[in-house]
């Protein structure tokens, strides 16, 4: 059975992918004008990218596998909701910003800039846009205009920081998306087989088919997949980061190792909801570069 090329979906589809991918190269961490404010495009296309899958995984697939697999179905409807659930919790939970400066162990006075002028406290731990002595293991991230602790990274997916607040979250919803992109991905490649398989045994005539009439499902695919190697490099690197005790705002700084054992803790410790073991470092003495610049 052969299938006309009877329509262009699949081609504007193409180009339409290869457009988006060109628009954001073309942006940039910042708004290009006057306020340099973030640029919230990336945010708005990682938000666009959750919702347009779920609106592709009910509208066209989990319908199709309700009927034959109730219990998977409520599976990946608990996915979701996990899925949602901490991602909005991310988005509206404070990375912990310093408003104050760090205190001074034996005097139990709070540092300013006439101990940065006497010299005990060191020049770089000064922040001169928040005015404030950072304490250890904070950092001041440019696009937020502000110091957190234990600040990791600026994620511009999420257009704020992963700090002493969200690193935890940050990771479980690596963790969350990981897992309901796979299920996309396995459920939406057999949805298209299934689709076609009984009435097509062409291998040509079927790709042909899903790339006329199934655009949704089958962009919605392959942007999950790309997604889906991404995640999960985020994820390993998150995990080695934190048990080895590193922050990427400040891990060129680190000029210690830790042991077998200390890693292993620092991950358990951190799945508890305990303080990890920070890798030492010496003062952040030029400019902050993270995952993206700050």
């Amino acid at each position: 059975m052969v299938i006309p090329f009877t329509n262009y979906r699949g081609v504007v589809a193409v180009g339409l992918l290869f457009g988006l991918l060109k628009t954001i190269q073309c942006h940039n961490p910042r708004i290009k004008s006057y306020c340099r404010w973030p640029n919230p495009v990336y945010a708005g296309m990682f938000a666009a990218g959750i919702f347009n899958s779920l609106f592709c995984m009910y509208h066209e697939i989990l319908y199709y596998i309700y009927m034959k697999y109730q219990l998977f179905t409520i599976m990946c409807m608990c996915q979701h909701v996990a899925l949602l659930t901490v991602y909005f919790k991310l988005l509206l939970t404070d990375p912990e910003a310093c408003t104050s400066s760090s205190v001074d162990e034996d005097t139990g006075r709070a540092h300013s800039i006439l101990d940065v002028a006497e010299g005990k406290v060191s020049t770089s731990d000064y922040c001169q846009q928040c005015e404030i002595v950072k304490p250890r293991y904070a950092h001041h991230c440019r696009l937020c205009n502000c110091c957190f602790h234990e600040m990791d990274h600026h994620c511009l997916l999420l257009n704020k920081c992963v700090g002493r607040g969200t690193q935890r979250l940050f990771v479980l919803f690596l963790l969350i998306c990981a897992v309901n992109m796979v299920t996309f991905v396995m459920l939406s490649t057999w949805y298209l087989y299934t689709e076609f398989s009984i009435f097509i045994v062409d291998a040509r005539d079927i790709v042909v088919a899903i790339f006329n009439y199934y655009v949704f499902v089958w962009t919605m695919l392959l942007g999950n997949a790309v997604s889906l190697g991404w995640c999960m490099g985020m994820l390993m690197t998150q995990m080695w980061m934190i048990s080895n005790g590193y922050l990427i705002a400040t891990m060129s700084n680190a000029h210690t190792k830790l042991t077998y054992r200390q890693c292993i803790n620092n991950l358990i410790a951190f799945a508890l909801g305990n303080r990890v073991e920070r890798n030492a470092y010496e003062a952040w003495p030029g400019k902050p570069y993270g995952i993206a610049p700050v």
